[in-house]
């Protein structure tokens, strides 16, 4: 995976093995091998300044990039899943890319930050205050219910933290607070969709939001191996700019 990322970085690529029975052969049977067909994002191979980083520009830190790339790994795993899946595989459309990158960064966050407005015991407090206003026992329980979840974050405002950490970069070039709610209603619009709500987002909206979004997650990885602040704006912003 970390070969994503870095274009001098090769890997050999394994062939899958099959194992199968016939009637002549019932066992060890008969063992295909062969090697999964995937359709690449590019035609060609990339140039060397798509890639994140390359050896070259990330030598100063070369052991520790490698160590925070297996502490990432087993940290994040599912974050770069969803990222290596929906950005280096084609056969995706515009809204399950949209869905990924989105789960990807609400993931990212819940891993590395509090996703809790209140502490629990500040929480609860206030929990007991609203339930104790309420003199039928039906409505209570309705109530609690409902504040169940009333704790954490929503997602504009975690996607508002990660824009804002590397506001630098982004801030120029786009409104914080009006992308992280744009995100987040599209998000939902696909999520939970309402059928009296029919509601249809421009393709081109789509794609700037999927571009914009991937910037940011790029970046708060790229900060996790351990690259300065310095590499981060110089490699990012330029694409920011183009949103």
């Amino acid at each position: 995976e970390l070969s994503t990322f870095c274009p001098d970085i090769q890997v050999i690529s394994n062939p899958i093995e099959i194992v199968g029975q016939t009637e002549q052969n019932p066992w060890p049977g008969v063992r295909i091998f062969y090697q999964l067909i995937e359709t690449s994002e590019y035609e060609k191979e990339p140039h060397r300044d798509e890639y994140l980083f390359t050896l070259e520009n990330s030598q100063s830190i070369l052991g520790e990039l490698i160590e925070n790339w297996f502490r990432t790994e087993d940290e994040a795993s599912i974050v770069l899943n969803l990222y290596l899946s929906t950005f280096y595989r084609q056969r995706l459309f515009l809204e399950n890319k949209y869905i990924a990158i989105f789960q990807a960064l609400d993931t990212y966050y819940a891993k590395q930050f509090n996703s809790k407005l209140l502490s629990s015991g500040e929480f609860k407090t206030r929990r007991e205050k609203i339930k104790n206003l309420i003199y039928d026992p039906s409505f209570q329980n309705w109530v609690c219910r409902g504040l169940q979840n009333a704790n954490y974050k929503p997602p504009r405002v975690k996607l508002e933290e990660m824009f804002t950490h590397f506001s630098s970069i982004f801030s120029d070039s786009i409104d914080i607070k009006t992308v992280s709610k744009l995100a987040t209603h599209i998000r939902n619009v696909y999520s939970h969709p309402s059928k009296s709500e029919q509601e249809k987002i421009e393709k081109q909206t789509i794609f700037d939001m999927i571009c914009i979004l991937r910037y940011l997650l790029e970046s708060w990885l790229l900060q996790d191996l351990g690259f300065p602040r310095e590499y981060i704006e110089s490699k990012m912003r330029p694409m920011v700019e183009l949103y």
